[in-house]
């Protein structure tokens, strides 16, 4: 069996597990029971890479259907968390784009194409090609993050005598605000356009197989 964090809100792939029924828990943990293939008598989730990778958070995500396939659970499910990835996009960019606020949408970001990862198998390569943009996208942000990183890590005890902490921190800062625009240029020309979302929404409630 696959263990899993305790708390974590499964996701499962209906090749592999095809409900939270092979869902075991003991003493406060989590199990995944694996199944066979029934049509060649070996179990799937090695050899195509069905295993749980990624978690979403506990209480993130909207309602699982139980008793429902890995398609049935894409389409309720994906669409709901892209509407949410734009609505928190687009509240990030225009609110003058904090570091904090960056770091919260990377996060949100990141769980998203988490949750495509764990669903690719139940739609075609069209998915590729919006998962490349969400990389991107992760990549301007994580560009930021270095920043606001290495930023914090100027303020420890050990770098406060750095002869040469002010300029880095001069160069730091506005390292971080050219990432910060390149960041809201490429979230304006590639996701803030009109129809966008429905591009998204469409595909994933209409093609998982």
């Amino acid at each position: 069996m696959v263990t899993a964090p305790s708390g974590a809100r499964l996701v499962l792939t209906a090749l592999s597990y095809t409900s939270p029924r092979d869902v075991v828990r003991h003493e406060d943990q989590f199990f995944l029971r694996p199944r066979a293939d029934h049509s060649s008598g070996k179990h799937p989730g090695r050899s195509r890479g069905l295993l749980i990778k990624k978690m979403l958070q506990a209480g993130k995500s909207p309602a699982w259907i139980e008793e429902g396939s890995a398609a049935e659970n894409a389409r309720v499910v994906l669409p709901r968390l892209a509407e949410r990835l734009f609505a928190a996009g687009r509240k990030t960019a225009s609110a003058g784009a904090t570091p904090k606020g960056l770091h919260r949408f990377r996060l949100e970001v990141k769980r998203f194409r988490y949750a495509l990862e764990l669903f690719q198998p139940c739609y075609g390569p069209a998915l590729l090609r919006r998962m490349e943009q969400l990389k991107e996208l992760q990549d301007h942000l994580g560009a930021v993050n270095d920043c606001e990183t290495t930023l914090q890590l100027l303020r420890l005890r050990p770098y406060r005598g750095l002869a040469e902490r002010r300029v880095l921190r001069k160069h730091l800062k506005a390292l971080s605000r050219t990432r910060t625009q390149a960041f809201i240029s490429y979230w304006n020309e590639t996701f803030d356009q009109p129809d966008r979302l429905r591009w998204w929404t469409t595909y994933l409630e209409r093609y998982p197989r």
